[in-house]
């Protein structure tokens, strides 16, 4: 395949990479994991488990990224 990125805008750069991680979600499958990110995923959930670690909803992050900014 032979895709001519340096003629492409950022704009349609951006967009060849969002069609093509649309793409990966129709065969998760085939998608490799490295066994240290299956680690850090395992380590992740027994901390929420635990209750050491908690998650936040998209809006709340959001207020707290933006709150970093001021």
């Amino acid at each position: 395949m032979n895709i001519p990125v340096d003629q492409m805008s950022v704009t349609e750069k951006l967009q060849a990479i969002s069609l093509i991680w649309d793409s990966l979600g129709d065969t998760p499958d085939q998608i490799p994991v490295p066994d240290w990110q299956r680690d850090e995923l395992k380590r992740r959930g027994e901390l929420l488990d635990s209750g050491e670690s908690t998650v936040s909803d998209w809006d709340e992050a959001e207020k707290r990224f933006d709150q970093l900014g001021k």
